[in-house]
């Protein structure tokens, strides 16, 4: 059935792969950098004896990132190729450099270039980071007889997810997902010989390990603040209007947009000043005594979640809530929009109540927001924390749990 599914994939892939090449000059500036990665021939050279090669997208490399900083302190005679398919990836490669040897770019998903990549790595192994998953790739890699694995899998699972998943991932050494149910499906359309384990989310592990870091922040409010992390135009509309309200309800404010390129930055410079709001961009920072902060730089989001009263995470009136992990591992209460499906922490902490306060609340409009934010005005902070911090713990170590399994 998979050469079957190839013989029609292959051709198909072929020809939009060619059509994209074609239309890139009239494409987004984020397309055809896409496209540009996709054309790129990595040179892996230097590689030790034996060398595990991990792959994710983008965001999806934080889901790795524990694994590798382990990996590489127990196994430092192993080399570590990191792969990734989008443009994005390469900001968050930072806090992992010092664990990997070789980060490259994914080429198109055809034979040649996959075997290619193949013969020069001669990986030991192969880890996926959540969903990133390629026919091509997979086929492969059976093909070649390497042990694979997928790390922290959250797929949703329904009819044409199992069916894909029946015919591709039945050679998987093993697939360590992070629910219960996801484990039992899996289980009951493979063969035995995957190691299905719902080992738990080894984005947690990263965030407790971030936050354990110095913070890049070199000053402090004296007065409560409240983050906007990761906005998107669509979340915009909505809680702009309500940060003169949250102004008088005595909070400072920190926005954080998911784009900090000029034209996302001035839009907003332009809202704040139509609202009399004072500002400072982070990268001119002279003084907190503003109203606003206006995070213009990579990196710094996490360290701002640590010390704030409460979050409100983007995307989620776009189509897709951002993560809520750190937010939430900062103990901090945390309020969304609608589109929160695509995330099972937010789905899950928005049905934990701690001191009468729902963990993540949604909201549909600005009047909604007004609310959660009395709420959680209302809650004994201190209290409130505690408790979080100990229902968050009940997360940890999943990365371990994992290190375990594969070396039995």
């Amino acid at each position: 059935m998979k050469i079957i599914i190839l013989f029609f994939y292959r051709p198909i892939y072929f020809i939009l792969k060619h059509l994209l090449i074609l239309l890139k000059p009239v494409l987004d500036d984020k397309s055809r950098l896409w496209i540009q990665l996709r054309q790129e021939n990595p040179q892996l050279s230097n590689l030790k004896d034996k060398t595990i090669w991990l792959h994710a997208s983008s965001g999806e490399i934080e889901y790795l990132k524990s694994f590798i900083r382990d990996y590489k302190k127990a196994n430092p005679e192993v080399s570590v190729v990191v792969s990734y398919s989008s443009p994005s990836a390469t900001r968050l490669f930072d806090n992992i450099k010092s664990s990997v040897d070789i980060f490259f770019p994914m080429p198109w998903d055809q034979p040649g270039k996959i075997q290619n990549l193949l013969h020069q790595i001669k990986p030991e192994a192969c880890y996926f980071g959540r969903t990133d998953l390629w026919p091509e790739f997979i086929y492969q890699l059976s093909k070649n007889n390497v042990k694979s694995y997928i790390i922290s899998y959250n797929p949703s699972l329904g009819f044409f997810n199992r069916i894909w998943s029946r015919i591709f991932l039945k050679n998987f050494k093993a697939i360590f997902c992070t629910h219960q149910t996801q484990e039992n499906i899996l289980k009951e359309i493979l063969p035995q010989s995957v190691n299905v384990v719902n080992a738990g989310d080894t984005r947690f592990d990263q965030v407790f390990w971030r936050l354990q870091q110095p913070t890049k922040i070199a000053f402090q409010f004296a007065e409560p603040y409240f983050v906007f992390g990761s906005t998107w135009k669509e979340d915009e509309y909505v809680f702009i209007p309500q940060l003169t309200e949250l102004k008088k309800l005595g909070y400072k404010i920190v926005i954080s947009p998911h784009e900090i390129e000029a034209n996302a930055i001035l839009r907003l410079e332009k809202v704040l000043m139509q609202l009399n709001l004072t500002y400072q961009k982070l990268s001119d920072m002279n003084s907190v005594d503003v109203d606003v902060i206006l995070v213009d730089k990579i990196g710094y989001l996490a360290d701002f979640y640590r010390l704030a009263d409460a979050a409100f995470i983007g995307g989620s009136f776009k189509s897709k809530v951002h993560s809520v992990m750190e937010p939430l591992c900062c103990a901090i209460p945390v309020i969304t929009g609608p589109y929160i499906y695509n995330s099972p922490e937010a789905m899950k902490y928005h049905q934990v109540i701690i001191n009468e306060l729902r963990v993540v609340q949604t909201v549909q409009n600005g009047d909604q927001f007004q609310d959660a934010v009395k709420r959680i005005k209302s809650i004994q902070k201190n209290d409130f924390k505690k408790l979080l911090i100990g229902n968050l713990e009940k997360n940890r170590y999943a990365t371990k749990k994992i290190m375990n399994l594969i070396s039995d």
